[in-house]
């Protein structure tokens, strides 16, 4: 982060291990970050250094062992902490997370609907951003309906819907082939150049080179 952005996110001295038969398995060890409002940060590492791990704990989707998550300046360690961080923010999820049930169209209203977004202006927004992405077309299909790219543009689509300040990506080109991963990456740059702050988990390494700043995870701690 530079000195001429505010941190929108930080961690201060966060540790996490998982339980396991033989015993605790420390995978985060003391992780200190902040990431400014606007500012695109990656996290690489190899399989297994805890990245997900990170990336989950930094979205409030799970609760470090020790240590601090603050949002916007304010601990996101009770209920209120984690409603403003959730309402501000997205998370792109490597396998989509979409409902199998519900049509794409459907998919990515869910989180304006969650806001009391009215359904006129869901239909314009939606399917402006539908286009956007490529699935204008797609747009009443289902999930099992659609390749893995399609899937990941649609998970795209559902987070960035509602604006969010922050949008946390865990692999989002993983599985994808060299030309998809590309258009998954324009889109992400593209978000963020609007002015919201982008955290990435990647193997990626061209995805990792075009963000502002990057972290290593080995051993438990950031290196820069």
């Amino acid at each position: 982060m530079t000195s001429a952005q505010s941190p929108i996110l930080s961690a201060h001295g966060v540790f996490k291990s998982w339980k396991s038969p033989a015993g605790a398995i420390p995978v985060l060890a003391g992780i200190s970050l902040s990431i400014g409002a606007g500012e695109s940060v990656a996290i690489t590492g190899c399989s297994g250094s805890g990245k997900s791990t990170l990336l989950h704990l930094l979205a409030g989707l799970t609760q470090p062992d020790a240590g601090r998550i603050d949002f916007e300046g304010r601990p996101i360690d009770d209920a209120n902490g984690i409603k403003s961080l959730r309402r501000a923010s997205a998370f792109v999820f490597q396998d989509a997370k979409l409902i199998p049930g519900l049509t794409i169209y459907a998919n990515t209203c869910v989180p304006l609907e969650h806001r009391g977004v009215a359904t006129a202006v869901q239909r314009r927004v939606v399917g402006a951003l539908l286009e956007r992405v490529g699935l204008g077309d797609r747009r009443l299909h289902y999930p099992r309906q659609l390749s893995g790219g399609e899937l990941m543009r649609a998970a795209i689509a559902r987070a960035l819907i509602s604006a969010p300040r922050i949008v946390f990506a865990d692999e989002p080109t993983g599985s994808l082939d060299d030309t998809t991963a590309q258009y998954i990456i324009e889109l992400l740059l593209e978000f963020c150049g609007r002015g919201a702050s982008l955290l990435v988990v990647t193997h990626n390494r061209e995805l990792a080179s075009r963000l502002q700043r990057r972290h290593h995870l080995t051993g438990g701690r950031l290196e820069a």
